[in-house]
């Protein structure tokens, strides 16, 4: 089950502290558990960006960039307060 839906916004994660957790490739990529997060991707550190789209698999997401760079929950901000805050917006209506 994903754990994140269309129309959440989440955080993306600072370089230093992916490459830290996941360690790089050879080509200066982040190697997270199922896709590489690119060093042209690394723009959107610290962004908060809107989820447009998922895949059907591997916990894979599209946000909105205006490309269709492939993004996982291991590159999103933990317990990020702003998807919380349009999940409960979501209830109340």
């Amino acid at each position: 089950m994903k754990r994140y839906k269309v129309g959440d916004i989440v955080q993306i994660r600072q370089w230093d502290d992916m490459a830290e957790e996941f360690g790089t490739t050879i080509h200066g990529s982040i190697a997270c558990r199922s896709w590489y997060f690119v060093e042209e991707m690394k723009k959107y550190c610290g962004k908060k960006l809107r989820i447009i789209g998922i895949r059907n698999f591997n916990d894979a997401y599209y946000l909105n960039t205006g490309n269709y760079w492939t993004f996982t929950s291991e590159m999103f901000e933990k317990g990020d307060l702003s998807m919380l805050i349009t999940r409960r917006q979501e209830c109340i209506k």
